[in-house]
């Protein structure tokens, strides 16, 4: 994050609602800067917004409609907040 302050590069960042929580002091830089950054929604877990279940590199997917939409609405939530 510095080098993008320092050299003024803007940047959008999708940040998950677990990287919210646990990186409160790059949130605040990026905050601090909202000429250079834009914070988007990545989810509220990282979970693959699929709605069938299945794995996705690994990764269990959402696996139903309603399990995608609760994952991206927790994620905004977190941007909210």
């Amino acid at each position: 994050l510095s080098a993008l302050v320092e050299n003024k590069v803007p940047a959008t960042i999708f940040v998950t609602g677990i990287w919210l929580k646990r990186n409160a002091a790059a949130v605040g830089i990026m905050r601090a800067h909202p000429d250079l950054f834009e914070l988007e929604n990545h989810g509220g877990r990282h979970i693959p917004a699929v709605d069938t279940p299945r794995k996705i590199y690994g990764i269990s997917s959402a696996g139903s409609p309603d399990a995608v939409q609760a994952e991206v609405e927790s994620g905004a939530a977190a941007l909210a907040s």
